[in-house]
């Protein structure tokens, strides 16, 4: 019994381990099938990747989004996306997609050339003046002409290279270039009828330009109030409508009337701010001024921004201008300053037909407007003869 069970264990024994090893070895080359399979797989795949990696990566340029070419081309300067041109033929035409345009001596005719451009032979500024519009040219033909963010030419031409400036500045219209810095401008429009323009006047002449009936102008870097009464007349005389947008440093100094008037001018709008200082009282009250420019002004609107200046003027040498056409006029940021108490008065005098004032202290940047209207309260309400002062 205990054989039986001796072999019967051993049988049994053996039978197990016989199934067992059996069993391992099926396991083992499963096993061995599945991890050979496996690094089959991983091997190929290596391969593959390898493949993928050591294979040129082809990337055509004109494919691309124009916004993603556009910000990669605005992170390089010109000179950096023509090298990148020359290193790669799929970025061959890159730089005709460069957003900023800037041409001066350096960069259209090499390192070089300034001596050469600054040279007192005649001949030589000659040449160098035609290779540089050769090269300008050329540049231009072959841009994309989309998108321009700046553009900008730096180089000493005469009035013979007229058409060659009309043809860049044409370039920059066109593209709707972002930044177009100009030393001058000479416009022959003679249907043009709404002029817009920010900058300096001084840079600014309009020939043939009769017919501009509405104009907006914003002056950069103006002391006075002198192109505002001398230097727009001479520009838009006939302007009807006008809106100027100016930043006034200091008051005038010895003005005298200028014989340039606006012949036409119906509905004016100033925005103005006043550095702060001891003169901006004076400054302000020389708007008077506009009686005599504006001869046929009918509605003035004056947004002001000054400080709250009390300090009494010296109006001795002032002679009254009665104003014949002047019905309605809006001041806007009344905080009270001595120019702008004297101002409104001499309005109130000097409008003979005058429907309406309005007297706005808020402004622009006044939160309350309470020591303007308690001036205006105070000050101008006495003056208002004929009933037609309204304080907001």
């Amino acid at each position: 019994m205990e054989d039986n069970v001796l072999v019967s264990s051993k049988i049994h024994g053996r039978s197990k381990s016989t199934t067992a090893k059996r069993n391992c070895i099926i396991c083992g080359q499963r096993i061995s099938k599945r991890r050979r399979t496996q690094h089959n797989f991983q091997k190929i795949s290596r391969g593959q990747l390898n493949l993928q990696r050591t294979r040129p990566c082809l990337l055509n340029f004109q494919s691309l989004p124009k916004d993603i070419v556009l910000r990669v081309m605005s992170k390089l300067t010109l000179k950096e996306v023509a090298q990148l041109s020359v290193v790669s033929t799929n970025w061959r035409q890159a730089w005709t997609f460069h957003p900023n345009l800037y041409f001066g001596i350096k960069t259209a005719l090499g390192n070089n050339a300034k001596r050469k451009g600054t040279s007192s032979d005649l001949n030589c500024r000659i040449s160098s003046g035609n290779k540089f519009i050769k090269r300008v040219d050329a540049i231009l033909e072959k841009h994309c002409g989309t998108m321009v963010n700046k553009f900008a030419v730096k180089f000493g031409l005469s009035n013979e290279h007229a058409n060659h400036v009309n043809g860049w500045v044409a370039f920059a219209i066109a593209s709707k270039a972002r930044g177009c810095h100009l030393q001058r401008m000479e416009l022959h429009a003679p249907n043009l009828t709404t002029f817009e323009y920010d900058g300096s006047l001084a840079l600014v002449t309009l020939n043939e330009c009769s017919n501009i009936k509405a104009s907006t102008i914003r002056l950069f870097d103006e002391k006075t109030l002198q192109n505002i009464l001398t230097g727009i007349p001479s520009v838009l005389p006939h302007v009807e409508t006008l809106y100027v947008e100016v930043h006034v440093k200091t008051q005038m100094s010895g003005f005298t009337q200028s014989p340039l008037k606006f012949t036409q001018l119906k509905c004016l709008t100033l925005e103005i701010t006043f550095e702060r200082g001891s003169f901006d009282r004076n400054s302000v009250f020389q708007l008077t001024n506009l009686f005599v420019a504006a001869p046929f002004l009918e509605d003035l609107y004056l947004d002001m921004y000054c400080s709250l200046n009390r300090c009494p003027l010296d109006l001795d040498d002032i002679v009254d201008q009665p104003h014949y056409h002047l019905k309605m006029v809006c001041i806007f940021g009344f905080c009270g300053n001595t120019g702008q108490v004297e101002l409104a008065k001499c309005i109130l005098r000097n409008a003979l037909i005058l429907e309406q004032m309005i007297i706005d202290p808020k402004g622009r940047y006044r939160l309350d407007g309470y020591f303007g209207r308690q001036e205006a309260d105070e000050k101008l309400v006495p003056e208002d003869i004929d009933g037609v002062l309204t304080i907001l």
